[in-house]
């Protein structure tokens, strides 16, 4: 692990070593006073913040939240997990691109669990 801003060396430990959990990361956004207007903001904000991510576990660190909200053509999403992977009410710390993500999913194992689309 490379810190973004400095480039110094957090932490190295091999794929085996870490342990990464499927997520699916579901912000919510509402209004203390709803109106229609707020309703319709609200259910197209909470739709398009859910992303597919993982939460990977490296021993001495807090885990690390990665997510991805790739699209294949703007208007849904190239990837997602299975509807039984748990759902957390929060964003992703760090977001990647679908060519990052891919690497990601195979290099920890997750790939079969992964639906693609596009």
């Amino acid at each position: 692990m490379i810190d973004p801003t400095s480039n110094a060396l957090i932490a190295a430990v091999s794929p085996a070593q870490a342990t990464p959990t499927p997520v699916t990361y579901s912000p919510r956004s509402m209004h203390w006073v709803p109106n229609l207007g707020h309703a319709i903001s609200d259910a197209a904000t909470n739709y398009w913040s859910t992303s597919p991510g993982m939460r990977l576990a490296i021993p001495g660190m807090a885990p690390l939240t990665i997510g991805c909200r790739d699209s294949v053509s703007g208007l849904d999403f190239r990837f997602s997990w299975p509807d039984d992977v748990p759902a957390e009410h929060a964003r992703a710390e760090y977001e990647v691109s679908g060519t990052d993500w891919l690497t990601l999913v195979e290099k920890f194992g997750l790939a079969p669990y992964l639906i693609k689309r596009g």
